[in-house]
C-alpha cells in the first residue's frame, strides 16, 4: 500500500471548498503528493456521487475504485458520524497494482 488518506469536506467558508485531512499515512517527503491525491480524488468521488444521484435519486455512491497502470485508488464515502459540521468523510486508499 502506498498510503491512506481520510478526508472530510467541511461546511465552513474558511476552507475555501478544499478538503480537510483527518489522517495521512504518506511519508513526510510525499506531503504534496498526498495533498494532490486528497484534493483530486475527493473531488472525483463527489462528482461520481452527484452523477449517481442524478441518474437515480434514491441511490447513493458508497465505493469507487479507479485503476491505472501503476496505482489503484479506492474511495469509500461515508456520512459523518456523529452528525457535525462535516459533510462527509472519504477514505482514500492508494495501492500499487500487481
Amino acid at each position: 500500500m502506498k498510503g491512506l488518506l481520510i478526508v472530510t469536506n467541511k461546511d465552513d467558508k474558511d476552507s475555501g471548498g478544499l478538503p480537510q485531512f483527518v489522517k495521512n499515512t504518506f511519508p513526510k517527503d510525499q506531503e504534496q503528493l498526498a495533498t494532490n491525491y486528497g484534493v483530486k480524488l475527493s473531488s472525483l468521488a463527489n462528482q461520481a456521487r452527484n452523477l449517481v444521484r442524478d441518474l437515480e435519486p434514491s441511490n447513493d455512491l458508497t465505493f469507487l475504485r479507479v485503476q491505472c497502470k501503476k496505482y489503484e485508488m479506492m474511495m469509500d464515502e461515508k456520512p459523518s458520524m456523529p452528525p457535525s459540521t462535516m459533510k462527509d468523510v472519504v477514505v482514500v486508499i492508494v495501492s500499487f497494482c500487481v
